[in-house]
């Protein structure tokens, strides 16, 4: 019985191994995606806000970060959208 724990415990190390591993086996990198990032800063007016990041969603940025400045009238909004491929 006092061998069964160290072979259980081998196997248990060998497959997590394996399985941190996988990540690197995957698609070339080539195909992984891209993005760009856009850094605004709008006023804390909710109208203006609001028509500001409708704007930027229908142009295909995705709302990533908001950073208050400080409990200032403005912050700055940090936006990614997918590279389109060329």
């Amino acid at each position: 019985m006092s061998k069964r724990i160290p072979v259980a415990l081998g196997v248990m190390l060998c497959l997590a191994l394996v399985l941190s591993l996988l990540p690197l086996a995957g698609s070339p990198v080539s195909s992984r995606e891209m993005w760009e990032y856009k850094a605004v800063e709008i006023r804390r007016n909710p109208e203006r806000s609001q028509r500001a990041l409708n704007q930027l969603g229908a142009r295909g940025w995705e709302l990533v970060t908001v950073d208050d400045q400080d409990g200032k009238k403005r912050a700055i909004y940090t936006f990614k959208r997918r590279l389109s491929e060329k």
